[in-house]
């Protein structure tokens, strides 16, 4: 299934197959799509198989002046807020209560208004245990104003995927809802779902806005997946799509441009640090009390391994980690799982429950999700997993990004230069991370 489709997506949009009836050019051909507001919840994102591209909410106690009404809370309550659309009731607010025994709970302002008890009695859809951390997650529908901030011209109904981590202080959520309809262009009529991942229910972005990418937009003709904001070829023609503000119109024209991706300059990534840099020294808590100071580390090897217990990768790797620290522990190696873009609740829960079975050293970043991130501004990390083995001199010895299960070896590689034994029991790879904007 998964080959048959590949197979029709890369004949579609290369053009290879041809029409009985070939469309003219100047020719445009237009749909009217309509909202599905949860075809792309949690089950249906999943079975779709795409990437979700989560935006978040920073929690705070501090009111959003919007409110206007409010349920009876239970417990500490912490607000928020996020917008849909362009109109003028595009902000919507919400307000996680947190009793001190007992489930949070979740309440929104579903139509922009500022009134928190429309959004139901503030129970999640869906609730689960993971290493000591409890997690909610449901789809809630909202009402989008569309237009400018003085003045609607339309609206619908969008769903939203929100989850969130007991005790975080950020809550996620990724778009549910998605534009479905038929066109028809020259004799062939096409199934079609437009996609937008700004999570925003805004359909007409440009590829870059303010100096920035936005997330990927997605046109899909029989499944077959096209960034409509490039230009694409389609049945030996070649066409540009127009998709308006609230997605609810499609229209495709042939054109005279050749294919060409939608592209901006993006800002490039920073590299991590050399090796024979010195490593930046810093001063964090350790779990078990006391503080680690990277500097007082001089004349040991340290291996310095950065995770959050969000971070599914940074997780799957600590077992080889902790294989790592078995060998090396006696061996003049300090290995050093920092925890980095985080909250301190959600370590401090982890650690006693799914961390006690590992023995190398724990210690937390107190700057978190923020810009002054040990990991972010010292060590120009932009994914995580990232490992760096620093030597004894100080100096950064290598780094290594990502995770590659039990055939990665690259850290027992890296300690093996140094002259540390250890076995090395295969060969190296590249893998991937979580990188910040890309696959959760």
């Amino acid at each position: 299934m998964i080959y048959q489709t590949l197979k029709k997506q890369i004949a579609l949009i290369s053009g290879i197959v041809v029409c009985a009836s070939a469309f003219s050019q100047g020719a445009k051909s237009t749909a009217t799509l309509q909202m599905d507001p949860k075809l792309l919840d949690f089950a249906g994102a999943k079975a779709a198989g795409w990437y979700d591209f989560p935006s978040g909410v920073t929690l705070s106690s501090e009111k959003p002046a919007m409110v206007t009404k409010e349920p009876k809370y239970e417990g500490t309550v912490e607000y928020g807020t996020f917008t849909l659309g362009t109109g003028p009731k595009a902000v919507h607010a919400l307000a996680i209560d947190q009793p001190a025994n007992g489930d949070a709970k979740i309440y929104f302002d579903v139509k922009g208004d500022g009134d928190l008890t429309s959004g139901g009695d503030g129970t999640w859809q869906g609730k689960s245990t993971n290493d000591g951390l409890t997690e909610y997650k449901g789809t809630y529908v909202f009402r989008v104003s569309y237009g400018t901030p003085s003045h609607e011209t339309g609206s619908t109904n969008y769903g939203l995927n929100f989850y969130f981590g007991q005790g975080r202080t950020s809550i996620f959520y990724f778009r549910a809802g998605a534009r479905t309809g038929k066109i028809k262009i020259g004799d062939q009529e096409y199934t079609v779902k437009v996609i937008e991942n700004d999570n925003d229910a805004v359909y007409n972005k440009a590829f870059q806005e303010k100096g920035k990418s936005t997330k990927p937009e997605w046109l899909l003709l029989d499944e077959a997946m096209i960034d409509p904001r490039g230009t694409f070829a389609l049945n030996g023609m070649n066409y540009e799509a127009t998709i308006n503000t609230d997605g609810s119109k499609l229209t495709l024209a042939t054109t005279t441009k050749a294919v060409a991706k939608p592209s901006a300059v993006a800002p490039k990534e920073p590299d991590l640090l050399a090796v024979g840099t010195m490593a930046p020294d810093f001063d964090v808590p350790a779990y078990d009390g006391g503080t680690v100071k990277l500097s007082s580390l001089r004349g040991k090897v340290v291996v310095l391994d950065f995770w959050a217990t969000w971070c599914v990768p940074c997780k799957q790797s600590l077992p080889h980690l902790d294989k790592v620290q078995q060998q090396v522990k006696d061996k003049g190696v300090y290995v050093l799982a920092l925890n980095v873009f985080d909250d301190k609740k959600a370590y401090d829960q982890w650690i006693p429950n799914a961390g006690k079975a590992y023995t190398f050293h724990w210690a937390f970043d107190p700057a978190g999700r923020g810009e002054a991130s040990i990991a972010k501004s010292k060590y120009l990390v932009s994914g995580i997993p990232t490992t760096y083995v620093i030597g004894t001199d100080g100096k950064i010895a290598a780094s290594i990004v990502g995770f590659d299960g039990l055939d990665d070896h690259r850290l027992e590689k890296a300690l093996a230069a140094l002259n540390i034994p250890i076995t090395v029991p295969g060969a190296t790879k590249s893998v991937p991370m979580i990188g910040f904007g890309g696959k959760k």
